[in-house]
């Protein structure tokens, strides 16, 4: 690791990384290229409960001088953040997996990790360009199927993928303002809410995003689908947390989302996208 010549890797259950901190955090001080495979990266492992469910060990992981730690969504960016691991010889990678099969993404890029983070979903352009969701892991799908709730509305959302936040601050300034910044299309002065959205303690998702969708207590023992229920990380919760949080800034007036769903947008907003 020190020297060269081979890689040295280890995994384990990602929360039981706090079992051998001091080694993760030697080798962040020793500049060490090893990688570290991290399983289980969230409450969705379900039944073993809070005992095995990482809350705030992501985000412990990036306070850690000298260490990349990459979260990808699905295969595509699993090989991008391998890709990083293999290349990177500055200090050690973490990779941050999920236990449940990932589906493989429209939209995900290999070349994306690299940055950090990239627009992995864009407006469509037929909807107001209210709203970039920011995630990173299984979230991002979570993020686009709430996105295709927001467009039976007329709500349109971006969807920036953030699988690895060192790299992604790493960018230039104009690079990073460019994932949220309002299309040409949009509403003069009109700029889209921001929403980060992933299944660990929410430190640190002010730097990119108003609203915040994450954990603030420990986990639960269930079926992994009924607990991301129960916290509120299924596609209806983050949909209507965003018109919540539209409707709160004065973006809309009302709205109703399912079966005769609709949006009533602010005078504003309404008037600027019929001109």
């Amino acid at each position: 690791a020190t020297y060269g010549g081979f890689i040295p890797f280890c995994g384990t259950f990602l929360n039981f990384f706090t079992y051998g901190w001091g080694a993760l955090r030697l080798a962040c001080q020793s500049l060490a290229h090893v990688i570290f495979v991290a399983t289980h990266d969230s409450i969705e492992l379900g039944e073993d409960g809070p005992t095995h469910q990482p809350i705030e060990v992501i985000p412990a992981f990036r306070a850690l001088p000298n260490l990349l730690t990459l979260r990808p969504c699905d295969g595509v960016e699993t090989v991008g953040a391998y890709e990083v691991a293999m290349r990177d010889r500055n200090g050690p990678v973490l990779l941050a997996l999920c236990r449940s099969g990932a589906h493989n993404l429209q939209g995900s890029r290999l070349a994306g990790v690299a940055k950090g983070g990239y627009v992995h979903t864009d407006f469509d352009g037929e909807n107001v360009p209210a709203v970039v969701f920011l995630a990173s892991g299984t979230e991002v799908e979570t993020c686009m199927e709430a996105k295709e709730i927001l467009s039976s509305v007329g709500v349109g959302a971006r969807i920036v993928s953030m699988p690895c936040w060192e790299l992604f601050e790493e960018q230039s300034e104009e690079y990073r303002n460019s994932m949220w910044a309002a299309p040409d299309s949009g509403p003069d002065k009109f700029q889209p809410l921001r929403v980060y959205v992933e299944a660990t303690a929410t430190l640190g998702f002010h730097r990119y995003a108003e609203v915040h969708v994450g954990m603030t207590t420990f986990g639960a023992s269930g079926p992994g689908k009924d607990v991301r229920k129960h916290f509120g990380f299924e596609k209806q919760d983050v949909a209507r947390k965003a018109m919540d949080a539209l409707k709160d800034r004065g973006d809309i007036m009302s709205y109703r989302i399912g079966r005769f769903g609709f949006c009533k947008f602010s005078p504003a907003i309404a008037a600027a996208m019929a001109q």
